[in-house]
């Protein structure tokens, strides 16, 4: 540290970087402006003392001219709203131009904008990360920076830059996805989403690939243009160039033409059909159940009230005579409760039964789909079929609409890298738009905006860390 002739302190840097020196008497720090005003605010968490920034410009000559530049005044600027910074103001010592200029900060701060760039991305950051409101955005941003913002201009905010910045964090993604070299391999999942625009029901169409996690393509279209056609068009546009060998999709009836035409082996969700059978069967289980509830109940309550009877016939034995009607009536009573708590004790040994099968088979089912290969998962279905009539109803009915696609179903055991669940696309869905946001977005835009911003997070998540953990062995 070197003294000036006016005994003031100074530190510098260099100056291919920054000038930035200290006036200890002055309390003036001298910032060029290529260095952005966060590092002013970064300053502020670790001085003691009030200071006051002055901003330079980094190269002081004249725009027009060229010439040296002359001190000329400040101009007042308050960052962020809460905090004041100056700008060195320059006149041309060239007296025939006399060019006026200023210190500019325009790289780090819009013009007619107090905000820095970083907190005005700071919604964007966020949403990068989860969902979050607009009054907690605002709130996130008093705690960790004390600026106070309203929500009005938080989503000002977002709505100017969302674009562009957008556009920036998906040219980096696609950057860094070409040089890791990562390419879609050739089997796809393939679903739509439902959801919901200010009332109005929208689809997400979307493919993925299985083995890289690569968004290959994520549209949304109103409800009412969804059918067949739609299906088979955005396919094609989507895959059009790319290496195909098999798509997995869930048990829609009109798929399996579409991929056929496609050229590309079709394999349905296991998990789908399983879930399909599953559906049918709780419904049975827990009617079955409630019943063996509802008789057990039952024989409790009759129990009660035969042992009230008794209670009310002194516990006599032995045989009643007829003149005494109150014990007739009495055994009579106790007679038909008996007889009910065992026709519904049979009702209840009856209802385990057809639980107990129902079970056996589905557990029969699950383990026909575990199989490790084809010629064993259709000989324990054929065992099935052959007794079809002896079969309950739901398993009975699933396996006869199963006998129509079993080979779409097990496409998987003979290509390893076919997945036999398209589970990684509804995956995707729950944490790209999970359920308790389908109804929140009013607008196509700020629900596109949502949906880029996840579709950012998780390629950074999903497709290039693993490609670099795979790269680096783990």
């Amino acid at each position: 540290m070197a003294k000036n002739k006016n005994n003031h302190h100074s530190m510098f840097c260099s100056d291919k970087v920054f000038k930035f020196f200290f006036d200890s008497e002055k309390g003036k720090v001298y910032l060029s402006d290529d260095i952005s005003p966060e590092f002013v605010l970064l300053m502020d968490n670790f001085m003691n003392e009030k200071y006051e920034v002055v901003y330079l410009k980094l190269i002081e000559k004249c725009p027009v001219c060229n010439s040296n530049l002359s001190k000329n005044g400040t101009d007042r600027f308050l960052l962020n709203k809460n905090r004041e910074i100056k700008k060195q103001k320059y006149v041309c010592k060239d007296k025939e131009c006399q060019e006026h200029t200023r210190a500019c900060l325009d790289k780090f701060i819009d013009k007619n904008c107090n905000y820095t760039q970083d907190l005005r991305e700071f919604g964007l950051n966020t949403s990068l990360i989860d969902y979050c409101s607009y009054d907690k955005k605002s709130d996130l941003i008093e705690l960790l920076t004390g600026v106070l913002i309203p929500r009005s201009t938080v989503y000002y905010h977002e709505k100017a830059l969302s674009d562009e910045y957008l556009d920036k964090k998906e040219k980096e993604m696609t950057g860094m996805i070409k040089e890791l070299g990562i390419e879609p391999e050739g089997v796809y999942h393939y679903d739509e989403q439902v959801l919901w625009v200010n009332t109005e029901i929208k689809l997400r169409m979307t493919i993925l690939c299985a083995t890289t996690n690569l968004i290959i393509c994520d549209e949304i279209i109103d409800g009412k243009d969804f059918d067949k056609s739609t299906i088979k068009k955005f396919l094609k546009k989507s895959l059009k160039g790319l290496k195909l060998k098999a798509i997995v999709t869930d048990g829609y009836r009109s798929y399996p033409s579409i991929i056929k035409a496609l050229g590309a082996i079709h394999q349905k969700c296991v998990f789908h059909k399983m879930q399909t059978l599953m559906k049918k069967v709780i419904k049975t289980l827990n009617k079955l159940n409630r019943k063996i509830k509802n008789n057990t109940e039952k024989i409790e309550k009759n129990k009660l009230k035969i042992t009230e009877l008794k209670s009310k016939n002194h516990h006599k034995r032995g045989r009643i005579s007829l003149k005494d009607k109150k014990r007739q009536k009495y055994s009579g009573k106790i007679k038909k409760l008996e007889k009910e708590n065992r026709t519904l004790r049979t009702s209840i040994r009856q209802n385990k039964s057809k639980i107990d099968e129902i079970q056996k088979y589905t557990d029969k089912i699950s383990l026909m789909f575990k199989s490790k290969t084809k010629e064993t998962v259709l000989k324990r279905f054929n065992k099935l079929k052959d007794k079809i009539e002896e079969l309950p109803e739901e398993i009975a009915t699933f396996i006869e609409k199963l006998s129509k696609d079993i080979n779409n179903t097990l496409n998987h055991i003979k290509n390893n890298d076919i997945p036999n669940t398209n589970n990684k696309i509804e995956g995707y869905f729950k944490i790209t738009l999970p359920r308790y946001l389908k109804r929140t977005f009013r607008t196509e835009k700020g629900l596109n905006t949502k949906l880029r911003l996840n579709r950012i997070r998780w390629t950074k998540r999903n497709v290039i860390k693993n490609k670099i953990k795979k790269s680096a062995g783990f």
